[in-house]
């Protein structure tokens, strides 16, 4: 399994190169197409999205404001 993941990782190689030679030789870039690894926005991953805010929220937000001994007053001008 080891020697076949080996030998795809370099014949990824070998086409990288291969495209970075004539991308020289012909003066056009050529971009790479990467894959989509968005997740889609529905249930589980918007729950799991939503709730990370909320800890976020009630933890390390509100901990900086009680403790971080700014008075709103001070920055207020009258």
């Amino acid at each position: 399994m080891q020697n076949q993941a080996t030998g795809n990782k370099r014949m990824a190689q070998k086409r990288r190169r291969e495209a970075l030679i004539l991308e020289g030789l012909t003066g056009k870039t050529v971009k790479d197409t990467l894959p989509n690894t968005s997740y889609p926005w529905v249930e589980e991953a918007e729950a799991m999205y939503f709730k990370g805010a909320r800890d976020f929220l009630r933890t390390s937000l509100a901990y900086n404001i009680l403790c971080g001994h700014q008075d709103v007053s001070d920055k207020v001008k009258v």
